[in-house]
């Protein structure tokens, strides 16, 4: 019976009927999900099972089901949309698709369980929700192959960015309303706070994913700097008005004190003679300059 058994040929290669191979995945486990390289790694044990009617035996009724199985560890390629990160959930796609045979030869589809998992999948940063299947079939040359494809949602874990994101973001922007309290006169200490905090919410961008639309942390963290900037623009505003009314009071003590000092100069002086006689019997003049008030 193996004499002219040839395993790289399909069962029904020719035959009209083509090669149906069903396909079941078992998730062992997802290792790591990156944002900038957009991948995810993972560990899978793959399935396939078929009928091969080349090794039906006589003594065994009917077709006998042949099954593979194979361990798959590798990185996977994963299409990452940041629009609302980090309250994002990423849609990861794994295609399994016939390379060598079209579907008028070889025909993909699920098992009835398509995908299984372990129960204890943990990730640092995502939690697995839901896994969806469907075939896919594509067309390549004018020559249509036959597909399965395996839909796996994650969804991102958002306590690390209230921690160290969102709550030190807040606080840095209660900080910048303190220098509201300090003495207007008190310029280096306003100044330091100012510049301090606008350095802290920089320092907190520059760790985020980098890409070139906006994203919801993006958002947020610009409202921020804004607020942070605010205060600065408010503490360089009341100086100039500060200063602007110094200048004001000086202005006018001075323009008061040239009045007072020409008006004393042009008033007209009243003499007054006061007679006194002496001991001795000798009259003694006296004289007065009186200002005249008015």
């Amino acid at each position: 019976m193996f004499d002219d058994y040839n395993p790289a040929i399909p069962p029904n290669y020719n035959n009209d009927e083509p090669l149906t191979v069903e396909i079941q995945v078992y998730i062992l486990s997802i290792d790591s999900m990156s944002d900038l390289s957009k991948d995810f790694a993972m560990s899978i044990f793959l399935r396939q099972r078929w009928k091969d009617k080349r090794l039906k035996y006589d003594r065994i009724p009917g077709v006998p089901a042949l099954q593979l199985n194979t361990k798959i560890s590798g990185t996977f390629s994963c299409d990452v949309d940041l629009l609302k990160y980090p309250l994002d959930n990423q849609i990861c796609p794994l295609i399994i698709e016939s390379y060598g045979y079209t579907s008028e030869t070889l025909v993909l589809q699920w098992y009835e369980e398509a995908v299984e998992k372990k129960e204890d999948i943990i990730l640092s940063q995502f939690s697995l929700d839901c896994i969806k299947t469907f075939k896919c079939d594509k067309q390549y040359a004018g020559m249509n192959f036959s597909c399965v494809q395996m839909n796996i949602k994650l969804d991102r874990l958002y306590d690390y960015y209230l921690l160290q994101i969102y709550v030190p973001s807040i606080l840095v922007v209660i900080l910048s309303w303190v220098s509201f309290w300090i003495s207007v006169d008190a310029t280096p200490a306003r100044i330091s706070l100012g510049l301090l905090t606008v350095l802290a919410m920089t320092t907190q961008s520059s760790g985020l994913p980098k890409v070139s639309y906006f994203k919801a942390i993006d958002v947020w963290m610009v409202s921020c700097l804004c607020f942070v900037f605010a205060a600065l623009i408010e503490f360089a505003y009341v100086n100039v008005l500060s200063r602007v009314e110094q200048r004001r009071q000086s202005h006018v003590v001075d323009i008061t004190n040239n009045k007072t000092e020409n008006i004393r100069r042009n008033l007209p002086e009243k003499v007054m003679e006061f007679c006194l006689m002496n001991v001795t019997g000798q009259t003694v003049s006296i004289k007065l300059n009186l200002l005249r008030l008015f």
